[in-house]
């Protein structure tokens, strides 16, 4: 927690060259760690570096460490980022979204939440699946029902 504190401290305080001293060092010492990769994902955007934001986006996004509801809002939030017109970012959103859904898959914001991913892009069938097995679990998931009905 402390050097990512101290990358942010740099950032703000406009000492670029700390900054960027400080992110290497989270990369090299704490790739694998969530808050490393929420900080370097944020650096990298500030930056403009398109690449290795998204790099990061999806690696603290799959991260296992996390709970499925701090997942689903750092997918959510990264989704509402994306140009959709470009079809290779509904595939990355699959890919996300079926990860999490992997990892948790007796949770039903997981599986509803890779339903509705799989809608937005347009496999339908796909994403009734995900909404039946919703429902299996809890029948009382409104959203999941109306979405089945939906299509």
């Amino acid at each position: 927690k402390y050097a990512v504190l101290l990358a942010e401290l740099y950032k703000n305080n406009k000492l670029p060259e700390k900054a960027k001293a400080a992110y290497v060092e989270l990369e090299k010492k704490y790739a694998e760690d969530a808050d490393a990769q929420y900080a370097l994902a944020e650096y990298y955007k500030h930056l403009g570096d398109t690449l290795k934001y998204r790099n990061y986006v999806r690696k603290v996004i799959t991260n296992p460490v996390l709970d499925v509801e701090t997942q689903a809002g750092m997918l959510a939030g990264y989704l509402r980022g994306l140009d959709w017109s470009d079809s290779a970012n509904g595939k990355d959103a699959e890919i996300l979204a079926a990860s999490i859904a992997e990892q948790h898959p007796e949770n039903v914001l997981a599986l509803s939440l890779y339903g509705d991913v799989l809608r937005f892009v347009g496999k339908d069938a796909l994403a009734n699946e995900q909404y039946r097995q919703v429902i299996a679990m809890d029948p009382a998931k409104y959203n999941s029902w109306e979405q089945l009905f939906d299509r």
